[in-house]
């Protein structure tokens, strides 16, 4: 118990610490990327569109940390239990591979087994952090990502494809904080960093709320 109250205080302090290399106020730097929380619906394209016009990516991730950080602030700012919101992944067919906005590979899942991966976008559930496929169509809040170790806010990729669609938007704060109580305490613990951006892993036993994370090949 003690160990994980240090690991969890540990990481939020580094959470903070770094918070100041993000390029814009309210963005957190979680693993190896500043998030930014948006606060409109859009259908995936409109989206990624929305995201790369600012200079960053419709959220690309790489570990289960910024997976359920994600999850914990959007439930937090839409007041929603059940939100579901697009993250940078999908594929151009049923049978490509997923790939981030950035243009890299997929090379982590965190799929929930209880939906099938039938559609062509990517959205993640509050619920547990974990991810379903989606119709492009469908409207959704949307997080974006940037390295801010780049020039830029981010990198732009190409468009796949255009589709048209709505927008609503949602209440929020520009301030992001990190509501401890509703992020399991076994999903945060702190590992050596091969760079100075200071990445994060996580390590928790199969029975954690959020699940495990999954390593999967690149080409699934």
């Amino acid at each position: 118990m003690i160990t994980n109250i240090f690991s969890l205080l540990f990481c939020l302090f580094l959470i903070q610490s770094v918070k100041c290399q993000c390029h814009r106020q309210g963005d957190n730097y979680i693993g190896d990327l500043c998030y930014s929380i948006q606060n409109q619906k859009l259908n995936n394209q409109d989206a990624k569109n929305y995201c790369r016009g600012r200079s960053m990516n419709l959220a690309v991730l790489h570990t289960t940390l910024q997976a359920n950080f994600l999850a914990s602030q959007v439930r937090a700012q839409s007041g929603s239990n059940e939100a579901i919101f697009w993250i940078g992944l999908s594929r151009a067919s049923g049978s490509s591979r997923f790939v981030w906005d950035d243009g890299t590979s997929m090379t982590w899942s965190n799929f929930d087994g209880n939906f099938p991966k039938d559609n062509l976008y990517v959205a993640e559930s509050v619920i547990n952090g974990k991810w379903r496929t989606l119709s492009g169509d469908n409207v959704l809040l949307f997080v974006c990502s940037y390295d801010p170790r780049n020039g830029t806010q981010g990198s732009t990729a190409t468009s796949m494809e255009t589709t048209e669609g709505s927008s609503s938007t949602f209440s929020s704060s520009s301030t992001w904080s990190i509501p401890t109580s509703s992020i399991p305490m076994s999903t945060l613990t702190s590992s050596p960093a091969s760079s100075s951006s200071g990445s994060y892993t996580k390590s928790s036993p199969a029975s954690s709320s959020w699940g495990t994370s999954t390593m999967y090949p690149t080409n699934w």
